[in-house]
Order: structure tokens, then C-alpha cells, then sequence
């Protein structure tokens, strides 16, 4: 597998946990009154599910969600950031969790718009649960299929001999086509 395939796989994984812990949340009296599963079910249908088939289609598309965000962390973590997996995912679902706040608030999305500080808490803490996942997950399978090898700061690396005197000590990330 490869570095998308592994981030989705994760991803997914950790939303179906992130979305078992907000289910179980909301279904408890006075915890919770805003489900994941809202979140997608108000982007994509215009209001929240009204009956089983827009449930299970709200749930799908946000557990799809939660795989492309993976993925995205995926090559952010490979590419670009250290290789501390799970603190960085854990602060890239929160840092998420806020932009996605950010445009609930700034659009004034019905439904999403005024969430009780019970269902604030049990959000970010679903979403620390996905990001912990998601790093676990993620280091692990990195590690064991040595994707760090040709990727990070070892990524496909050219020398550009115009630049510096000492070829050895210059390497850059970006592939030949994107040579200044």
C-alpha cells in the first residue's frame, strides 16, 4: 500500500471510532445534540437525516471524509512535517476542528451554529480520539512498509549544482520538473 492508500485506510478507521464515541454521546441524554454524521448530512443534504437511508448516506459520507483527511496528514507528515505522528495528528485534528468551526460560525450554518459546551467537549474530544488513530495508525504502518525511505527529507531529492559550491551538502525536496 501506498502512502493515499494507507492515510484513507487510517483515516476511515479512526472516523469509525471518532463516530462511535459522538454516537454513543449523543444517544445519552444531556451529553451531546450535535452528531458528526450532522455535520455531513447539512453539507451534503441540506438538513439532518430524516430517516435511516440519509442516516447511514451522512455517515458514509463523513467516514469518507474523515479517510480524505487522512490521506492528507498522510503526505504532511511524509513530506513536510516531523516525524512525531501522533502529537502532530493530534494537534492537525484539532487545528481541523477549529478551521471547520471557523466556517460553521462565519456562515452561520443552522443547526451547527450554537452547540452546547457538552457537545463541544465531546466533539473535541472525538476528534483527539482520531487524531491519536490516526498517528498510531499511521506510524505504525509507515514504519512497516518503510515509507520514510524516498519521501521526507530523503524525497526524491536532486542536486542543483548552480546553486552551491558544495554539491554534497544541497539537496532539495521538489522534483526536476519543478527546478527554478
Amino acid at each position: 500500500m501506498g502512502p493515499t492508500t494507507n492515510g484513507f485506510i487510517t483515516g476511515v478507521i479512526g472516523g469509525v471510532i471518532m463516530n462511535a464515541i459522538n454516537l454513543a454521546a449523543y444517544y445519552i441524554p444531556n451529553i451531546t445534540n450535535i452528531r458528526f454524521l450532522d455535520w455531513a448530512s447539512i453539507i451534503i443534504l441540506g438538513s439532518t437525516p430524516n430517516n435511516s437511508a440519509e442516516f447511514f448516506y451522512a455517515l458514509f459520507i463523513q467516514l469518507m471524509w474523515s479517510g480524505l483527511m487522512g490521506v492528507i496528514f498522510n503526505y504532511l507528515i511524509l513530506y513536510v512535517l516531523s516525524r512525531d505522528y501522533i502529537l502532530n495528528a493530534m494537534l492537525y485534528s484539532f487545528f481541523m476542528s477549529f478551521i471547520f468551526r471557523g466556517f460553521v460560525l462565519a456562515y452561520k450554518v443552522p443547526f451547527l451554529y450554537a452547540p452546547s459546551l457538552s457537545t463541544s467537549i465531546t466533539n473535541i474530544s472525538s476528534v483527539f480520539m482520531w487524531g491519536l488513530v490516526l498517528g498510531l495508525l499511521l506510524k505504525r504502518l509507515n514504519n512497516k512498509e518503510n515509507l520514510h525511505e524516498g519521501m521526507g527529507d530523503q524525497s526524491e531529492v536532486y542536486e542543483k549544482p548552480d546553486m552551491v559550491p558544495d554539491k554534497s551538502k544541497f539537496r532539495i525536496r521538489f522534483s526536476e520538473k519543478n527546478r527554478i
